[in-house]
């Protein structure tokens, strides 16, 4: 009975659909320390490490956190981690606070270590390779996030107390074991920014901005990290790092993208909560008040929940003494310190804004009048040709590409009420052509005998019931 077959094979994929899918296993720890006791204390490691966490919690991790704290706290926090990491498919490490290295060896520091030499120094502290090996060795995927770059606070103590002892600045270079990503705020030697008080520092708010962003494979996310750090802190800074995984790796893969998901549905098909990754943009951006990360927050989220307050605050912050002369450059991207009639868009800086397809269609529906016809999502050669139609009209350098100024400057307009047609569209007429045809008689079907017929009908019967048991209709 051949038209048993294709109910069969239908049958089995509504099975395959019944059956839950089981989701990644995703730990980390967050540390932020600042209030030290023995050392100069750090502004920002608790904003970051808040931040953090609630960008990781979004993305359906784990998270353990501590916050200031000492060397006892710290050793806890990491015996716990390693218990939970056992078998995970994603553990990470991410630590904001003071680091350095003694004898090529990266030490973290707890906020009531007290050295004055190179013993206090290796009885006080945690080796990081030590911890990554103990908590992180049976994980699929380890990543290790270091903004722990600052100079060493001991340093001055500890020569005068050991003469023979060599303390290099920044922390050293490490290599990572296979199916491991080590990223350091800066590279092997060098030190990096805390950032002004009460805002995320220049790496981490790189991370926030870039890692969540959807289908973009954590190398190039960190990539855009490095550019972003680089202009933000005017060379300054360059971070690094070191990646011996063997596959690819999204911290949000592209089927978790709001335009996946029907209407009002708060998780994607991966599991990740897009409502709970943006009031954790929101939040970070409320705490720090800072002009750049409410920026940062409209470049992620243009027609988000809380785009308008956003804008609000962003004009009054630009406003005489409303706090933007003090702010640090918009999320990295230089050309927006400049006038808009002169800053220049590259590649680069489009780059930065880290846009999704959705952003895209945005910007095509606003670029209709000037010629664009395909609201694709993608920035290709037709979105260009707009865009340096719109730039020209502007009276702004025409380049095709956006930085985030002509960003920000083109979401303003109304985009356009009716989109062209596009290749979907056009072909919507021929199937509803081939719709209206009448249905030719089917030898094999139509000529089947009783017995054919009620094996069909009882089929359909299971078809129907599996599908009210799994969808409710």
């Amino acid at each position: 009975m051949k038209f048993l077959r294709p109910l069969v094979a239908l049958l089995l994929a509504i099975l395959c659909l019944a059956l839950p899918a089981q989701a990644e296993r995703r730990i980390a720890l967050v540390i932020g320390n600042g209030e030290y006791a023995y050392a100069p204390k750090l502004k920002n490691p608790r904003v970051d490490a808040e931040a953090m966490q609630g960008m990781l919690e979004a993305l359906d991790f784990q998270v353990i956190k501590g916050t200031n704290v000492g060397r006892d706290a710290l050793t806890e926090l990491i015996n716990r981690f390693a218990q939970e990491a056992v078998g995970a498919d994603v553990a990470l490490f991410y630590y904001a606070a003071h680091a350095f290295q003694l004898e090529g060896r990266n030490l973290l520091v707890p906020i009531d270590a007290s050295i004055k030499n190179e013993f206090e120094a290796k009885q006080r502290t945690v080796e990081i390779d030590s911890v990554l090996q103990y908590t992180m060795d049976s994980a699929k995927v380890k990543l290790v996030l270091l903004d722990g770059c600052r100079d060493n606070p001991f340093a001055e103590q500890m020569v005068s107390k050991t003469r023979s002892v060599v303390l290099a600045p920044g922390l050293a270079e490490m290599k990572s074991a296979r199916g491991t990503l080590i990223a350091f705020a800066t590279s092997p030697g060098k030190t990096a920014l805390d950032g002004e008080e009460g805002k995320n520092s220049p790496f981490t708010r790189a991370l926030l901005t870039h890692l969540p962003t959807p289908g973009l494979e954590i190398g190039l996310a960190l990539k855009r990290v490095r550019a972003q750090v680089v202009d933000e802190t005017r060379d300054r800074q360059l971070p690094w790092d070191h990646n011996s995984m063997t596959g690819e790796f999204f911290m949000r893969p592209a089927a978790a993208a709001p335009q996946d998901r029907a209407p009002g549905e708060a998780r994607g098909a991966s599991g990740f909560d897009e409502r709970a990754l943006e009031l954790a943009f929101w939040t970070s951006a409320e705490k720090s008040g800072s002009i750049d990360d409410y920026r940062a927050y409209l470049a992620r989220y243009p027609a988000g929940t809380y785009a308008t307050l956003a804008r609000n605050r962003v004009a009054a912050l630009s406003q005489p003494g409303g706090g933007a002369a003090a702010a640090v450059p918009p999320s990295g991207i230089a050309p927006a310190i400049g006038d808009i009639k002169t800053a220049e868009a590259t590649k680069a800086t489009q780059d930065a804004l880290g846009l999704t397809a959705e952003d895209w269609k945005q910007v095509q529906l606003r670029l209709v009048k000037h010629g664009t016809r395909s609201i694709d999502g993608t920035s290709g050669d037709a979105t260009r040709s707009g865009l340096k139609s719109w730039q020209a009209g502007r009276g702004y350098p025409v380049s095709g590409y956006l930085n985030r100024l002509q960003y920000e400057e083109l979401l303003r307009e109304t985009p356009s009420p009716t989109p062209p047609t596009t290749s979907a569209s056009r072909s919507t007429q021929p199937q509803l052509q081939q719709q209206q045809q009448p249905r030719q008689r089917n030898s094999d079907t139509d000529n089947r005998g009783p017995g054919d017929k009620a094996a069909e009908n009882a089929g359909k019967q299971m078809i129907e019931y599996m599908l009210r048991k799994k969808f409710g209709f």
